[in-house]
């Protein structure tokens, strides 16, 4: 019941919320791409650098991507009262907000699909798919470790950042085949270390996926037990 009201809410989200965000990432994507046309047209690169511009380019953009797609998506209601509007009817928040962070996911694997398209069409032909890879493991962990702090903080993003600074610091200075520290450290953190990779491996996924999802259910288990009206 509470599920079929959520759905009612999805093409509202879509307008209100998911789609003009991902425009905005478009709009950036476009002006960047603008002077990436001139120059690939007075100096043609090879292919292979071609795509090496797009993959270092669409990570940089895809990193931007997920903190405006998933920046606020609790944290920005709890704190503006918006959630009043919106839960006005009869719906369950953990509904209305996980389908909200679905279709922030999913607006990640929609914003590299209109940047491939973009780029090979301003710039030159680079129709590199496996982005998508990169952009979907940035959605489930990112997205997800992004989703569930906003559960509890505005400071969405920036907690995130700091987790994943340390994360990478403690990885690099205590490398996995060093010490047993290493090993322990390279088991407990994030993967953040794999969200560049256009291919990933069964259990890479596995390592993504569970976390990204964990974080997730987390978030949702926060929006249970913690009422949004509660600072």
């Amino acid at each position: 019941m509470m599920r079929g009201h959520a759905l009612r809410y999805l093409g509202w989200q879509v307008w209100d919320r998911t789609g003009p965000r991902v425009l905005v990432m478009w709009l950036i994507a476009s002006v960047i791409c603008l002077p990436l046309h001139f120059a690939a047209a007075q100096n043609p690169q090879p292919p292979a650098q071609i795509q090496s511009m797009a993959q270092q380019l669409h990570f940089q953009l895809a990193i931007l991507a997920v903190v405006v797609l998933f920046h606020g998506i609790v944290g920005e209601d709890r704190q503006k009262g918006y959630y009043r509007f919106y839960l006005a009817k009869p719906v369950s928040p953990l509904h209305f907000y996980g389908q909200s962070a679905l279709l922030a996911l999913l607006a990640m694997l929609t914003f590299t699909t209109g940047f491939l398209v973009m780029f090979s069409l301003a710039v030159a032909p680079a129709w590199e798919w496996r982005l998508l890879v990169s952009s979907l493991s940035l959605g489930l962990l990112i997205g997800g470790m992004i989703f569930f702090i906003s559960t509890l903080s505005m400071l969405d993003w920036m907690w995130m950042t700091a987790v994943v600074i340390a994360a990478s610091y403690l990885r690099n200075r205590f490398p996995r085949d060093d010490s047993t520290l290493g090993r322990v450290l390279h088991a407990v953190l994030p993967p953040n270390h794999l969200v560049d990779e256009r291919v990933l491996t069964v259990e890479q996924w596995a390592w993504i996926g569970g976390w990204g999802l964990g974080l997730f259910a987390l978030g949702l288990l926060v929006l249970r037990f913690r009422p949004l009206g509660e600072d």
